[in-house]
């Protein structure tokens, strides 16, 4: 089931093991399970941590879509962090700052900080 998947993506992110990761993710993907925020956080943390920004950009878009992330999808005017885990506020600050259009509209970036342990 998806919590079996989404721990052993988990685990291995925490491991170092990013090929298993997205070898246990296209499993879990060819079974017709949709991940949840548990398998994007392991997947966007392990996607940053080995330098590979535009997965884990991607990861977080397909997240939102997904509607894992409901604090982002909530307002074009801020970014709402807080309840993030970093590797993913990260790679939503990422996005926006270089893109224009990411995920917020105007000029503004406001970062709403907190402990999401």
């Amino acid at each position: 089931n998806i919590v079996t998947y989404s721990a052993l993506i988990s685990a291995c992110e925490k491991g170092g093991q990013w090929d298993k990761a997205m070898e246990v993710f296209h499993e879990l993907r060819s079974k017709g399970l949709a991940p949840n925020a548990r398998s994007y956080n392991a997947l966007i943390s392990g996607a940053e941590t080995s330098g590979r920004f535009d997965e884990a950009r991607a990861f977080l878009f397909e997240a939102i879509a997904g509607g894992c992330y409901a604090s982002l999808e909530a307002s074009e005017d801020y970014l709402d962090l807080g309840d993030l885990k970093p590797a993913v506020a990260r790679t939503a600050l990422r996005a926006t700052l270089d893109d224009d259009d990411a995920l917020l509209e105007g000029d503004f970036v406001v970062v709403v900080a907190g402990d999401a342990a």
